[in-house]
């Protein structure tokens, strides 16, 4: 039997569902899940394999009532979230054996698979008929390893295969002797999803050259005006080779091109997640009534035969070129790998105009209604000129770019994605570059030509080194996790505390959740964010513990009372999805990294981070200049204590801490940011150049203008007021634990 066909024999009904289970080397689980623990889960059955060691829990839920149309990222982010509340609540009970590890969802249309590890957004993989057609695909063999031995075995054998650096030992630190399933291995990503990142590559490469090309001289100055670079110019036109010395401006343009590719990822999520009707804010009455797929269907017209023939030819030629193929180690990126020609693409001119209006309209909607570091500053005033330019002129171009998006091409659905997928995606980058090649003709400025390639450049060469997110993960639960397991211990303590008095617990019990809400992680060398992601991960993943311990622990008018206050309503149990999470996000994670690339890159992640959390109608935050900051945090002009630094600038304190208050305000329109983030930037700088000329003056033998220059040149980081809600209450007072 294939696997399609034994996919469709599975997705038959709830009975052949549970029979396929049983039949993939699991048996229902001696017990049964009482109702009161069920909820919204009624129909929800659990399986186990006591007989294989390592091999998970599954909890198996069928619906008839889902379809792979009507479906979207919320609706499901909705059941991961009654899933794991229901883990916790069977954790808490005396029906534990039966706690859950990895859920299956069965629908006529689809089976989802995701593990139930405490992240009600954790990515899903979801297994079609059509998506295991080819017996030989990743995507099958994911599916055939749903099987209680299989995943156990592919465990071992994934774990014997993990790389790590030859000079690294990490190694030691996750081994394990029990046997394990490896959850990682639900997910059919380690080829599929590598087409997609040469695809992308390729994307980039071709939108760099369109960006560049001597007949888009307008647009490039264009783009110029607008990041505030100057024009050199010989001849009456653009010195390419003057512009492109140094890698400030190249990395400014580059910087526009990812700009605008990680917004069209950024609205394929959110359409994908909110579906394609959500209702414009600015006008209720507007809706999309067809996707962006529907609407690239009737204008566009691909060819895919040339287009693998093509993909063919040039890979061969680059392997050529290169002398070798790629091997198991060499890094993939999303952006910069092997170019691939556009997929072969006609217009109908019949559809063209409609198709433009209709992009331009759903670009604006989803960038009026989602803003953040994306949509804020020069790079992204130039994004969108670029972008104007493909709609405008290049329609060709465009249509290949979302036609090379549509998540059917690949092994996942946009609206499954853990975040963490677009992380991994974004900060392949890191290892790669792009090359600008100029050749210019000395008596003919016109015949300039400027030729885009890839060029690989290792981390030692660049002078960045990353840390392997296995091990963030591990020093993360070894530092903050160590603080929030004395943190909870503490909290069950009070909650079951039945010899104090009633209003004496909830005085005491909002006091211990105030440690919790105040609580702040700063990376002072953050780079690419990898170590605050860990942290936000980590974090997040501890919510319903909490929610479900003042839930289940304390008597119900007590816990009622709790959350009843509006500062500790995000620990209710019934909260709005994402509503911990971004408070995670706004509140508790602070960077600082002497690099702009590496500041832009921890947004870009903290960005795709808060993907799956945005509730629907709000925009994303603005991370640089407020959670992330440029600056030597090696460096700081700071030696007198808080109190002293207090009682010198109480007024700038309290002036500062209530304009990024303000400017935490996710409605806040872009106008508004903009000024109050000024206002805010003149406050600290006065405060920034004070302790410079106390700090630095006479040892560099400097003052004004000159001694700000000097220290630029190394860079400085002033805490107290860079980040002063850290160190100081509202009204400028040292906190007691900072």
């Amino acid at each position: 039997m294939t696997a399609r066909e034994e996919l469709l024999a599975a997705l038959a009904d709830g009975g052949c569902f549970h029979q396929w289970i049983e039949s993939r080397g699991f048996a229902p689980a001696s017990g049964a899940i009482e109702p009161h623990l069920r909820r919204d889960l009624r129909e929800a059955r659990v399986f186990e394999a006591p007989s294989v060691p390592g091999a998970p829990r599954i909890l198996a839920v069928w619906r008839d009532t889902l379809t792979a149309r009507s479906t979207h990222g919320r609706n499901l982010r909705d059941m991961q979230r009654q899933v794991n509340a229901l883990k916790i609540r069977l954790a808490a009970s005396k029906a534990g054996a039966l706690a859950p590890e990895l859920c299956l969802i069965g629908c006529p249309d689809f089976l989802m698979a995701f593990p139930v590890d405490g992240d009600a957004f954790a990515r899903r993989q979801r297994f079609t008929p059509d998506g295991v057609a080819r017996d030989d695909s990743p995507l099958a063999d994911a599916f055939r390893n749903l099987h209680a031995e299989r995943i156990v075995a592919s465990a071992d054998a994934a774990e014997q295969d993990a790389e790590f650096d030859e000079d690294d030992d990490l190694r030691l630190l996750f081994e394990s002797g029990a046997p394990q399933w490896r959850k990682d291995l639900l997910y059919a990503a380690e080829l599929l999803d590598r087409d997609f990142v040469r695809t992308m590559s390729s994307r980039r490469l071709r939108l760099v050259a369109e960006l560049l090309r001597h007949q888009s001289e307008v647009l490039l100055r264009g783009v110029l005006e607008r990041l505030d670079e100057d024009q050199p110019e010989r001849g009456g036109k653009l010195d390419m080779k003057a512009l492109l010395h140094g890698s400030r401006v190249r990395n400014l343009l580059i910087a526009v091109v990812d700009n605008m590719l990680l917004r069209l990822v950024l609205r394929r999520y959110l359409e994908a997640h909110y579906g394609p009707d959500e209702v414009d804010a600015a006008d209720e009455s507007r809706t999309f009534a067809r996707s962006t797929d529907d609407a690239v269907d009737r204008t566009f017209r691909f060819d895919p035969e040339r287009q693998a023939e093509n993909t063919a030819r040039i890979r061969r030629e680059r392997l050529a070129a290169r002398g070798s193929v790629p091997t198991r180690g060499e890094q993939r990126t999303i952006f910069g790998d092997t170019p691939e020609p556009a997929a072969a693409v006609t217009v109908d001119p019949k559809e063209a105009d409609g198709f433009r209006a209709d992009y331009t309209t759903r670009r604006d909607h989803y960038q009026r209604t989602a803003g953040g570091d994306l949509h804020l500053g020069r790079v992204a005033e130039a994004a969108d000129l670029f972008e104007d330019h493909l709609v405008a002129h290049r329609l060709d171009l465009l249509g290949a770019l979302l036609h090379d998006t549509r998540a059917d091409r690949y092994s996942f659905h946009w609206a499954d994605l853990d975040p963490k997928a677009f992380q991994e995606f974004y900060e392949q980058t890191i290892g790669t570059d792009i090359r600008l090649a100029v050749s210019q003709d000395d008596d003919d400025p016109a015949a300039t030509r400027v030729r885009v390639v890839p060029f690989h450049r290792t981390r030692k060469e660049q002078g960045a080194f990353y840390t392997h997110a296995r091990l963030c993960d591990w020093l993360v639960k070894r530092t903050l996790g160590a603080w929030f397991d004395g943190w909870f211990d503490a909290l069950m303590a009070l909650c079951q505390d039945r010899a104090r008095p009633s209003a004496d617990r909830v005085s005491a019990i909002r006091s211990h959740l105030d440690r919790l809400l105040d609580l702040r992680v700063i990376d002072p060398t953050c780079g690419g964010g990898i170590f605050l992601r860990a942290a936000f991960q980590y974090l997040i993943g501890r919510h319903e513990m909490v929610a479900e311990t003042l839930a289940f622990q304390l008597p119900k008018p007590e816990a009622t009372r709790i959350v009843a206050d509006e500062r500790y309503a995000r620990f209710a149990s019934d909260i709005e999805p994402g509503e911990w999470e971004w408070y995670v996000l706004l509140h508790m994670l602070y960077g600082v990294d002497i690099d702009l690339k590496a500041i832009i890159v921890a947004s870009n992640l903290l960005t795709l981070s808060s993907l799956a959390y945005k509730p629907g109608g709000l925009r994303f935050p603005s991370f640089i200049n407020a959670n992330l900051k440029r600056g030597n945090a090696l460096v700081v002009p700071f030696t007198d204590g808080l109190e002293v630094f207090a009682s010198t600038w109480r007024p700038q304190i309290v002036a500062v801490i209530h304009l990024r208050t303000r400017l935490r305000d996710p409605t806040l329109p872009d106008a508004k940011w903009s000024q109050l983030h000024a206002e805010a930037r003149a406050i600290i700088d006065e405060v920034v150049a004070a302790h410079i000329k106390d700090s630095f003056g006479e040892a560099l033998d400097a003052e004004g203008d000159e001694l700000m220059e000097r220290v630029a040149e190394v860079g400085a980081f002033l805490y107290p007021i860079e980040f002063p809600e850290v160190f100081f209450d509202a009204n400028g007072d040292p906190l007691a634990n900072p």
